[in-house]
């Protein structure tokens, strides 16, 4: 069940490198959790048969990828060179307690749905499981697209096997800073 899952992380962390020579990754945030939102919403409508669950995990792995080849290059742009360290980890943080909310939310979920001497969670377990992974990747979405408006998420990135670069386009350009200072829009250290 988890090849599709990591050939679609494969497939997305190379799509991001081509992807980001015409599009700036801030946008591209919102497009991973867009293809999460549809992966979940074929688990719930879509899992009678194995090769349906392939195609979900698949473009679970698709989505997710994308999400978290973005993440980093996004942080790296958004903070002081000096604060670099202390954001990435903070977002490692921030992502294992999500990782271990959801988990506890969904065995929550599902063992409610789950009736007295059986094994297995009924039907309506999973799509209610399902269902409340469909609300949290809408606001997810939201509040990235809302986040990028907000800063003019309008700077590319390039991602390049070795690392950032900046793209040579009109709008490539600098990012306003906590601190009230720009940088350009990649790594420039």
């Amino acid at each position: 069940m988890l090849v599709p899952f990591s050939a679609g992380s494969l497939a997305a962390g190379r799509l991001v490198r081509v992807l980001s020579r015409t599009v700036p990754l801030a946008r591209l945030l919102p497009l991973g959790c867009l293809i999460s939102l549809v992966a979940v919403l074929s688990f719930v409508l879509a899992r009678d048969s194995l090769w349906q669950v392939f195609v979900t995990m698949a473009l679970a792995g698709l989505g997710i990828g994308i999400t978290v080849s973005v993440m980093p290059a996004l942080i790296v742009g958004a903070v002081p060179a000096r604060e670099t360290g202390s954001a990435m980890s903070f977002n490692h943080v921030v992502k294992y307690i999500g990782y271990s909310t959801g988990s506890a939310l969904s065995a929550v979920v599902l063992q409610a749905h789950t009736a007295a001497g059986q094994a297995l969670p009924s039907n309506d377990g999973y799509r209610t499981a399902g269902l409340l992974a469909c609300a949290v990747w809408v606001a997810t979405g939201l509040v990235s697209y809302l986040l990028i408006r907000s800063r003019g998420g309008g700077t590319r990135t390039v991602l390049t096997a070795g690392g950032q670069k900046p793209a040579k386009h009109a709008d490539a350009g600098t990012l306003p800073h906590q601190d009230g200072g720009t940088r350009h829009s990649s790594v420039d250290r």
